[in-house]
């Protein structure tokens, strides 16, 4: 939720006015068969997995409780050479996710 920049979060809620409770991220599995590209080739073919996760929340306003849930759909990329990059941030690309999927409704 922080990394969507959707609301903005403080730890002080008595000024306001839209209160959330965050559920932990679930992943679904998808199927593992192309890894086997990756293996046969020694990690020099991208094997990419369109993995997808389930995200909710709960807000409350003076309006009442509005549950919210997204499915998210992050590609991960596993491949040889992506053992020497660091931008391998799961958190941050699910707020990325979760911000086009809330404006999209």
């Amino acid at each position: 939720m922080k990394w969507s920049g959707i609301f903005q979060i403080t730890n002080d809620s008595t000024g306001a006015d839209i209160m959330i409770r965050l559920f932990s991220l679930r992943r679904n599995f998808v199927c593992g068969n192309a890894i086997m590209g990756g293996v046969i080739t020694l990690g020099q073919m991208p094997v990419h997995f369109p993995d997808i996760y389930d995200f909710s929340f709960e807000e409350f306003s003076d309006r009442g409780k509005i549950e919210w849930s997204y499915q998210l759909k992050i590609v991960k990329r596993y491949w040889f050479w992506d053992m020497f990059t660091f931008d391998k941030n799961l958190k941050k690309k699910a707020g990325k996710a979760l911000l086009v999927a809330y404006f999209k409704e």
